[in-house]
């Protein structure tokens, strides 16, 4: 062998502790090889009383579920698919806002024409910005467009 740089007897030796650890841990500290997990037999789902008819894809509190159901599969070693979606049904929170983009931060007046600023974006009557299209401007409220739904946005006062 030709004689080697110290560097490059470094990434050798690196390299050969690197193969020596791999082989202890596979043949000497490695357990037996396991069983894939079986899937666990399917159970018996009753029947529920007879009672009032409602209707498949809501909850009783009115909020529509999930679209979809996927089968759930269930291994008789850790019990559901961790790969499977989690579906869950949230409650609306009305507080909330669901996006600072449709916030109305404000109504400015110059002369007999109104400005909107809505998110970051000051718009006119008429005016659109991606889906959102200002209707009607009033005093301290603006009708708009978002998609298919007329939405009225009203002006929070902090003076109250």
């Amino acid at each position: 062998m030709a004689q080697l740089q110290k560097r490059e007897k470094i990434m050798a030796g690196v390299a050969g502790g690197a193969l020596v650890m791999f082989l202890l841990n596979q043949f000497v500290c490695g357990d037996e090889a396991s069983a894939p997990p079986s899937v666990a037999q399917e159970k018996t789902v009753q029947q529920a009383a007879p009672g009032p008819a409602k209707a498949a894809g809501w909850s009783s509190s009115g909020i529509p579920r999930y679209r979809g159901r996927q089968k759930t599969i269930e291994f008789a070693t850790w019990g559901r698919s961790p790969f499977a979606e989690a579906h869950r049904l949230v409650k609306f929170d009305s507080t909330r806002v669901d996006s600072n983009d449709f916030v109305l931060r404000g109504i400015i007046w110059q002369g007999n024409e109104a400005h909107v600023l809505i998110g970051d974006e000051i718009l006119k009557e008429g005016e659109r910005s991606g889906d959102l299209k200002i209707l009607d401007i009033e005093k301290d409220r603006v009708v708009c467009k978002k998609g298919t739904k007329v939405v009225t946005l009203v002006l929070n006062d902090d003076k109250k």
